[in-house]
């Protein structure tokens, strides 16, 4: 068994040192750089064309831009900064012109007057149920 990890190792220590070298050659191949400087170019312009080609064929259809929606949209936000400010203003207004709401205070009623409620109903005392002196109901 071990003399197939060896064999192993020796293997891939070979196959990585020649993709190594082969990799070394493409790279300082001038043909090599040249072919990928032309790939990345027409990548580039390809782009470019097929972006062009999108925008045309959307034109056509006359539908809103990503730079007219973004147009719309600042203008909308603009307009409701405004009329925010405007509704502000009139509450603002409303609010100084109408006069301070009259505060009813309930009369206060006589002792005569008190009726016993469901606290004090079947006591002695009328007083919740506690009688003066004593702490919850003990001692």
């Amino acid at each position: 068994m071990k003399e197939v990890m060896e064999a192993a190792d020796r293997f891939w220590g070979a196959w990585f040192k020649a993709v190594d070298q082969c990799f070394d050659l493409f790279l300082k191949s001038p043909a090599f750089v040249q072919g990928a400087g032309k790939a990345v170019c027409a990548g580039s312009t390809a782009r470019a064309r097929w972006i062009a080609a999108v925008e045309s064929l959307l034109g056509e259809f006359r539908l809103a831009s990503k730079d007219d929606v973004d147009r719309i949209a600042a203008g909308q936000h603009a307009l409701e900064g405004k009329l925010n400010e405007v509704l502000l203003r009139m509450d603002e207004a409303a609010l100084a012109r109408a006069p301070a709401p009259a505060v009813e205070v309930p009369p206060v009623a006589e002792a005569s007057d008190a009726v016993p409620g469901p606290a004090s109903a079947g006591t002695r005392t009328g007083a919740g149920g506690r009688r003066p002196g004593r702490r919850n109901g003990h001692g």
